[in-house]
């Protein structure tokens, strides 16, 4: 199947709100970047991957995450599932 991230996500992760990037390049990820990036889709298990994922769910940055903002993300996975 396609584990692909969604597009929700990568638009979250490049926003830089999980974490900021230390390119200094708009849109666009250092090595470091990447690493910690990585490690995160890697270990979910750990409590930094857990804060990444958790601050990319939480869209308006009040520390909570709503059934609108799991929606949110859930909608467009859905459809992916839907297509397959």
């Amino acid at each position: 199947g396609n584990h692909a991230l969604t597009y929700r996500i990568v638009d979250r992760i490049f926003s830089q709100v999980p974490r900021k990037f230390t390119s200094n390049v708009e849109g666009k990820m250092s090595y470091e970047d990447f690493v910690y990036f990585i490690l995160a889709e890697e270990d979910k298990s750990s409590e930094p991957s857990l804060e990444y994922w958790f601050k990319c769910i939480d869209l308006d940055g009040n520390r909570v995450i709503t059934p609108n903002e799991i929606h949110f993300f859930f909608e467009e996975q859905l459809h992916r599932m839907e297509c397959i």
